[in-house]
């Protein structure tokens, strides 16, 4: 979804300083000034007049729009049904470039929660920017040094020391050099390890969906487990089993066996 530079609708509730005062006493030479005020909200619109974004502030200090801002939630409307809310103790606003400092916590209409320090909002690629980020689900967390969020495409990219663990009847932790997660779907690749209470997987991606309760791996796929090893180019774990496809072989103990194809 494209968003607008421009447009932006600031309604303030001043605190003993108008702008209806401010528009007649200002004139052509007088040069900007700020607008101290409580009760802050901003307003910003695609090209075709779609809301995108709002901000609601307590209290600022806004010069055109520049300026600090506190006690701030910032929501993004995107196309989908699925809104992302940001609170903040400061919105750091400079033009199109913002920074969101303290406290921060992220939260999507699908349970996505997020918590992090730092938050840098870019207006013209619409994305958000984060150095150490966490985020969870009701049975999944994960973590990672650092974070792009697509706003167009509500996909969160996660890379640099990645972990994430998820509970429930199939409980693992998985690491790998980069991370996806969008619609509830985790993608984790290269170098990837899964660990259970009784395996341990090595493969170059992973696909882990929520909704359906399953991971998939691919990409040279090696399962350590008590007894041996088992090798495939495709995995599937569920809570009710393994499915292994495409040049599976089996080691235990000493012993090797060969498995035909979607064993």
């Amino acid at each position: 979804m494209s968003r607008s530079k421009g447009l932006i609708a600031v309604f303030v509730l001043a605190a003993g300083l108008g702008i209806a005062f401010l528009l007649l006493d200002r004139s052509p030479d007088t040069p900007d000034r700020a607008t101290l005020a409580s009760r802050i909200t901003l307003y910003g619109y695609a090209a075709d007049a779609a809301l995108t974004w709002r901000v609601d502030a307590e209290q600022g200090d806004l010069t055109e729009d520049r300026g600090v801002l506190s006690g701030v939630v910032l929501r993004f409307e995107p196309e989908s049904e699925a809104p992302l809310t940001a609170t903040a103790d400061t919105l750091i606003r400079a033009r199109h470039e913002n920074r969101l400092i303290g406290e921060i916590r992220i939260t999507r209409a699908d349970g996505l929660q997020a918590t992090t320090d730092e938050l840098r909002w870019d207006e013209s690629t619409d994305t958000l920017n984060a150095g150490s980020f966490s985020f969870s689900f009701e049975d999944l967390e994960a973590q990672a040094d650092r974070l792009t969020y697509d706003l167009r495409s509500e996909t969160a990219i996660l890379s640099d020391n990645i972990r994430a663990e998820r509970a429930g009847d199939l409980p693992l932790v998985m690491t790998g050099d980069r991370a996806e997660e969008r619609d509830q779907i985790l993608t984790i690749t290269g170098n990837v390890v899964v660990e259970t209470e009784e395996e341990i997987y090595r493969c170059g991606h992973l696909m882990l969906d929520r909704r359906r309760d399953a991971i998939a791996l691919s990409e040279g796929v090696e399962m350590q487990f008590a007894d041996g090893r088992l090798a495939a180019d495709r995995l599937t774990v569920t809570t009710d089993g393994i499915i292994a496809s495409g040049g599976v072989s089996i080691e235990l103990g000493t012993e090797h066996t060969e498995e035909p194809d979607d064993a």
